[in-house]
């Protein structure tokens, strides 16, 4: 696991989005502590994914993240949408968020991204802004699954969505 992580920071990656919690659902310290050092080692960000939010105790989490200088951490709140785990987040940035970036994630759209920002007192967010894409030479013959996968088909991927993009921003800062 390590030297792959050694790779990415090697080859430009501005940090490593990880998450390692016990079969119990607290934080497995050890390793959080290794990968932890090996991104810091390289002057880079360290951030926790939503594994904080299938932990036993999300407030114990945090502060365990922040005494292993975990950077930021990437949250909706122990729900399935940030949205849901409002509440839970903004008392995670009032009472954190100093210590440890909160990074409201899952469910936020242009729609309610400026919400989110000020009700979560929250500088960033975390969205997937993307599009689908096809690859037209593939439409020859759709029969053909390369991998054995049937879903999705292979003739289609996710891009980034630049305009999707910039209207996120806008709404966000308005």
């Amino acid at each position: 696991m390590m030297f792959a992580n050694h790779i990415l920071m090697k080859n430009g990656a501005d940090g490593i989005v990880f998450g390692f919690l016990n079969p119990d659902g607290t934080l497995r310290v050890d390793w959080t502590k290794q990968m932890v050092e090996l991104i810091h080692s390289y002057g880079k960000e360290a951030v926790f994914h939503r594994a904080i939010d299938c932990a036993e105790d999300i407030d114990g989490g945090i502060e365990q993240l922040i005494e292993l200088k975990v950077d930021r951490v990437l949250t909706s709140g122990g729900m399935n949408t940030a949205w849901e785990g409002r509440e839970v987040i903004a008392r995670l940035q009032k009472n954190y968020g100093d210590k440890i970036e909160i990074l409201p994630g899952a469910g936020i759209t242009a729609s309610n991204a400026a919400w989110c920002r000020e009700q979560m007192g929250v500088d960033q967010m975390h969205a997937a802004i993307h599009r689908t894409a096809y690859d037209v030479s593939c439409q020859h013959n759709t029969a053909i699954y390369f991998g054995g996968c049937i879903y999705p088909p292979e003739d289609r991927y996710k891009i980034a969505d630049s305009a999707a993009i910039a209207e996120f921003y806008q709404e966000a800062n308005k």
